[in-house]
């Protein structure tokens, strides 16, 4: 059975659990909470998936360490780590939001694959609703 199905079926018996029980439950009270409802366990399932992909994402974050101390061993073969170490201890002591528009984007370019990733299990979420 489908999420959609699921849900569904969980709607219709809710709805009508609830005003057979509840005298004083508007039919779109009943709405409001079936919608409340299904949200919730959509939320509920995304999260579940997220939590998942630990590895996925232990293996994204060991990519992207072993890139940077790639790069930082060809700077220190080539002689140039004292060249970048003083932008590097600037960057270590600027937070955030005080780096420039070029710092940002690549402390996001960093941070692309892990949202692209949920952002496809938000997708994959909405082709079964």
């Amino acid at each position: 059975m489908t999420l959609l199905k699921k849900l569904q079926k969980l709607a219709r018996e809710e709805m009508l659990g609830a005003i057979l029980r509840d005298e004083t439950v508007t039919p779109q009270q009943a709405i409001d909470k079936i919608i409340a409802n299904t949200v919730t366990a959509v939320l509920d399932e995304i999260e579940r998936e997220v939590g998942r992909r630990m590895e996925h994402y232990a293996h994204l974050e060991h990519e992207r360490w072993s890139n940077w101390q790639r790069y930082c061993h060809k700077i220190f073969k080539e002689g140039k780590f004292e060249e970048f170490l003083p932008r590097w201890e600037r960057q270590i002591n600027t937070s955030f939001k005080d780096l420039s528009e070029p710092e940002k984007e690549s402390d996001r370019e960093q941070v692309r694959p892990y949202i692209d990733d949920i952002k496809a299990i938000i997708t994959n979420k909405r082709t079964e609703i």
